[in-house]
């Protein structure tokens, strides 16, 4: 593999690190206002709400944390992917049906100023998930 390459790869388990660790702590230390984001959304009951509030942070942690394990970064990359996928999906829809809807994903810390950049955003970090996903 060329160094720029290798570069390039760093970079990016870097930056996905930090902004799915930091959206996992984020959600950790909040609970209660990620739940509300949830049920803001109306797509889905509160047990399972409930559920996805209480584990998904654990999860985008766990998961950041595998790309840096050369066994686990496939893995930890398809699963942060299939939450990301999943995110656009809401946001989309959100959107589509007029919801003012923010996924709470960085809690107070940061909201998108609208669905199109949220979407952007979202987009660049499936892209940069399976770049790490597809080169080993």
């Amino acid at each position: 593999m060329s160094g720029a390459h290798a570069f390039l790869r760093t970079v990016l388990r870097v930056t996905l690190t930090a902004v799915f660790i930091l959206s996992g702590v984020l959600k950790l230390a909040a609970p209660d206002r990620f739940l509300f984001d949830l049920q803001a959304f109306g797509f889905i009951p509160y047990p399972l709400a409930y559920l996805t509030a209480f584990f998904l942070p654990w999860l985008e942690v766990v998961a950041a944390g595998a790309l840096w394990s050369p066994p686990f970064r496939r893995g930890g990359a398809a699963v942060l992917a299939a939450m990301t996928v999943v995110f656009i999906l809401f946001i989309g829809t959100a959107a589509a049906l007029g919801l003012d809807a923010d996924c709470g994903c960085f809690g107070d810390w940061f909201v998108f100023p609208n669905p199109a950049a949220h979407i952007a955003f979202n987009t660049a970090l499936l892209a940069a998930l399976a770049y790490t996903w597809w080169k080993r």
